[in-house]
């Protein structure tokens, strides 16, 4: 299945009721307990999440709202994660805010409940850079499976570097290579080690960006990509720096600020800053 995003506005009709306001979601009685006391102090970040969803729907999106049937749990990751069966004979993954393992978190300076956001707010982020970047990263909405809120990602083809025989970055498609080191370096990924890139006959597919969109000074376990590109060719390219200027001169950081919080949107405006400043990529 192709990744090429292709936008449509729409009502979001098949979300309902998660298109209410949150606080109503929250006090619906399917909500279970878990999910309401994680909710509550996310429910505006939530919410906007879901507006943006709403109002600038890509057909990958549109596929990720309906169904949801869980086929099994599945013990890939620290937090619980369900395989769950969409309409279109697609495979998801559900990441339920209730399953999250929450002292690693911690360790990374992340709310307990941010993990599904910054999942969700990645894809929304690659959306703005563009098809360069949806081809590549994984599409994930929030939404509610079964009573329970989380994330739901498409399941992804692909396997790891190793698994493929690719002994080094240099063998990787380098476009894909350097564009997901500029994303990586954008979000600041805390935890892009080799279980979080798959690779398939299209290239690299990026997934898992529950530790993403952190602050500048908090733990970074590790970026694969970005090391490589930092110390291979870090000179930004002329898009990357258009792209840049594009974030750092956006009110609203590119409709993220609502999304993943005042000071996690500053954080992400003041690495574009410096990334023009210096015109490279930096060292994770």
């Amino acid at each position: 299945m192709s990744r090429d995003t292709e936008c449509h506005r729409c009502a979001g009709t098949e979300l309902s009721p998660v298109s209410r306001e949150i606080t109503l979601l929250i006090e619906n009685s399917r909500i279970s307990a878990d999910d309401r006391q994680y909710l509550e102090p996310i429910k505006d970040q939530v919410s906007a999440l879901l507006k943006r969803q709403a109002a600038d729907q890509t057909w990958q999106e549109r596929i990720l709202t309906k169904g949801g049937t869980v086929l099994k749990e599945i013990g890939a990751g620290i937090n619980m994660t369900k395989m769950v069966q969409l309409d279109s004979d697609s495979i998801g993954y559900f990441k339920p805010f209730a399953g999250l393992e929450h002292s690693v978190s911690r360790s990374f300076g992340q709310k307990n409940a941010e993990q599904p956001i910054h999942e969700a707010a990645a894809w929304q982020l690659a959306k703005q850079l563009g098809p360069e970047y949806t081809q590549m990263v994984s599409p994930c909405i929030i939404r509610e499976v079964g009573g329970q809120w989380g994330s739901v990602s498409f399941g992804q083809t692909g396997t790891s570097t190793h698994r493929a025989g690719i002994r080094s970055i240099s063998e990787l498609p380098k476009d894909q290579v350097d564009n997901l080191a500029f994303f990586d370096a954008v979000i600041r990924q805390q935890d892009r080690h080799e279980g979080n890139f798959l690779v398939d006959n299209r290239g690299l597919v990026a997934i898992d960006h529950g530790f993403s969109f952190s602050n500048n000074r908090d733990y970074m376990n590790y970026s694969k990509i970005q090391a490589y590109r930092a110390s291979a060719r870090p000179e930004l390219t002329q898009q990357e720096f258009q792209l840049l200027v594009r974030i750092t001169g956006s009110s609203n950081c590119l409709g993220l600020k609502d999304v993943i919080g005042e000071e996690r949107a500053k954080a992400l405006q003041t690495r574009a800053q410096n990334m023009l400043k210096t015109g490279r990529i930096p060292l994770p």
